[in-house]
């Protein structure tokens, strides 16, 4: 059985660790063994947001093999509310 790193670490005992962000990943990469660092530059004035928000992709462009999936017999898709307070969005399931 392989271990994550969730595995024997907790956001806690991370956020002790680490001092700021830097020192965050790097601790990360060595977690999970990255060998590769991939680093996007920004000028100082940039403020960057680490959250996580669904409402953040939605001006992104995305590209995939994955394929959709006909919904289940019976099983309606579901709805979401989208990120621009239009009408309600229909979620579909991809595979691939």
């Amino acid at each position: 059985m392989l271990l994550s790193p969730e595995d024997y670490i907790d956001s806690q005992t991370l956020a002790r660790l680490c001092t700021d962000q830097i020192h965050l990943e790097q601790y990360l990469d060595f977690l999970y063994n990255r060998m590769f660092r991939q680093t996007l530059l920004c000028h100082a004035d940039v403020r960057l947001d680490y959250s996580l928000r669904p409402e953040a992709v939605t001006r992104f462009w995305v590209s995939s093999s994955a394929k959709p999936v006909p919904p289940a017999e019976g099983k309606a898709p579901a709805e979401g509310k989208p990120a621009d307070g239009k009408a309600p969005a229909k979620a579909q399931e991809f595979r691939g």
